[in-house]
């Protein structure tokens, strides 16, 4: 749904037909007009077709997932619980949808997500800030009016359902760089982390203060968009609108996890720069060198981003808002330690164990 993609399909000439996987889907798509060309889009859900699909009179985006039907009727659940709220106005609406067949239908918005343009420059810090306050602004003010759901169950909570995944992948990239830098795994553990001269929790201190924290059930719930992260708002730099997508984990959930997935921009996904990454124990301390930079705009987002966090405490009458804040912020940042191998820079695993013991340490 965004313009980073890559293009799998010349422009079509005299034919409606479509791509061999999407033709089992072509006569429900109702298309106005003449195909012309469709195009792979990067962003999407797994183990699926993401597909622009542009006539000669409108552009739209499929997505197909015959394989993963419950991927689809989430998405289509979440978009159907946000259109009448006050986030529904910034929602990407589908336009046609059909569970029995895996298919999500909807416009196509031109730009591209805000995680790419923060990366690659596209937007600066000024007009990155803008739409998340914004968005920060409408959650506030919904979130604030709405009826406190009592937690008597965890929710809609992305940390709570990959936490057993997030542990066990955790393991195996320790594995790898304590193998990478000579220690023992279980010197990557339990040593206290030193960097810049400032210390901080162990890995294992880190993660059992997450465990313990994910354990609880929320003190209450709201409705949530759920997954608010850059790679879910496209923005248009043009025109300078900004659109969200992606309801698939739009449902009850603590706000204060939602808070993280807003804020959240300094990680391994928009580092700009990834050199001397290197670990050593010293006085049974595991100390780092990172020389890590990101773009301005990611800094200024997550800085401010938690300056907030005493706003929303405030609005949604939360004493705990802040502490369940940065509890969810380690919790993220383990999930990126876990994702380090597969993301194809595990030593970038070490500036998300640094970050997770920085969240519970303040």
């Amino acid at each position: 749904m965004t313009s980073a993609d890559r293009t799998i399909f010349t422009p079509l000439e005299a034919t409606h037909h479509l791509p061999t996987n999407l033709q089992p889907i072509e006569q429900h798509l109702h298309l106005n007009g003449n195909v012309r060309g469709t195009q792979l889009l990067t962003a999407g859900m797994s183990d699926g077709v993401v597909m622009r699909i542009d006539t000669d009179m409108e552009s739209m985006v499929v997505k197909y997932n015959p394989n993963a039907p419950h991927k689809v009727r989430h998405e289509i659940a979440g978009f159907q619980k946000l259109q009448d709220t006050p986030l529904g106005r910034k929602m990407v609406t589908p336009t046609y949808h059909s569970e029995e067949l895996g298919v999500v239908v909807m416009p196509y918005f031109e730009g591209q997500q805000l995680r790419d343009a923060i990366r690659n420059g596209t937007i600066d810090s000024k007009q990155a800030n803008s739409i998340i306050d914004e968005l920060m602004q409408i959650k506030k003010d919904w979130w604030s009016k709405q009826e406190k759901v009592p937690g008597a169950h965890e929710g809609n909570s992305m940390q709570r359902n990959e936490w057993t995944d997030t542990t066990r992948n955790m393991q195996g990239v320790l594995n790898n760089l304590a193998q990478k830098y000579g220690l023992s795994p279980k010197e990557m553990w339990t040593s206290p982390i030193v960097f810049q001269d400032q210390e901080y929790p162990s890995l294992l201190q880190t993660a059992g203060r997450v465990h313990e924290a994910l354990q609880r059930r929320p003190p209450y719930l709201v409705m949530t968009h759920g997954d608010a992260t850059g790679a879910n708002i496209l923005f248009d730099p043009k025109s300078q609108n900004w659109k969200m997508i992606d309801a698939e984990w739009a449902g009850l959930a603590d706000p204060a996890e939602a808070f993280v997935r807003m804020t959240k921009y300094i990680s391994t996904t928009t580092a700009s720069n990834r050199e001397q990454l290197n670990a050593r124990i010293q006085k049974n301390r595991l100390h780092l060198d990172l020389n890590i930079s990101f773009p301005p705009a990611a800094v200024t987002i997550q800085k401010e981003g938690i300056k907030r966090s005493p706003l929303f405490s405030h609005a949604l009458q939360d004493p705990n808002f802040i502490g369940r804040s940065q509890e969810y912020l380690a919790g993220s940042y383990l999930r990126e330690l876990a994702l380090a191998d597969k993301r194809g820079y595990p030593e970038m695993g070490l500036f998300a164990m640094l970050k997770a013991a920085e969240a519970v340490r303040n």
